[in-house]
């Protein structure tokens, strides 16, 4: 597309769809990838046979866990974790997106789709995401969807053998109807 003798590039657009095995090839990209990985819970993949255990035990047996996709290509992946018993009123998000797609607003459309899907899907009220207070991309992809910073929790869990703190965002499912 041409517009006043500049090219104009079209925006591309993210879909999420199931996670499957058949898509651990794209996995391995960016779960070997310590910089992707550094803000995570789990340490990088080191092995095609580790990855294969976790689709096979947690992946393909989660009620909520999408492949985030350019086109046909996965880059990322997202997860609702919806409470339980007292709690089945809200879900926890996990998202982690392959590094060389950072910064295109993918992860910002990846979050709208979950929002959208998610409050329906799970019928719940509240969607919150831990977030470490170094993560500054993160903090601002979750605003950029209308989440907002509710607090520190000091101290509340260990990543990687280190304590360390927590930021609490959250949004609510009348600001996404």
């Amino acid at each position: 597309m041409v517009t006043n003798g500049k090219k104009k590039q079209q925006k591309q657009i993210v879909t999420l769809k199931t996670f499957t095995s058949a898509h651990i090839d794209d996995f391995m990209e960016w779960a070997t990838d310590d910089e992707v990985t550094k803000y995570m819970l789990w340490d990088s993949y080191t092995s095609r046979r580790n990855a294969e255990e976790f689709f096979k035990n947690v992946v393909e047996k989660h009620p909520w866990f999408k492949a985030i996709c350019l086109g046909e290509k996965v880059i990322g992946s997202i997860t609702l974790d919806q409470g339980q018993v007292s709690h089945r009123c809200k879900a926890e998000l996990g998202y982690v997106l392959c590094r060389k797609y950072w910064n295109n607003g993918f992860a910002t459309q990846a979050i709208h789709l979950t929002l959208q899907a998610g409050f329906n899907d799970l019928k719940i009220e509240r969607i919150e995401a831990f977030v470490s207070p170094n993560n500054t991309r993160s903090q601002r992809v979750l605003e950029k969807n209308g989440f907002i910073k509710e607090g520190v929790l000091k101290n509340c869990i260990i990543q990687k053998g280190i304590l360390q703190d927590r930021f609490i965002y959250a949004t609510f499912s009348l600001a996404h109807h």
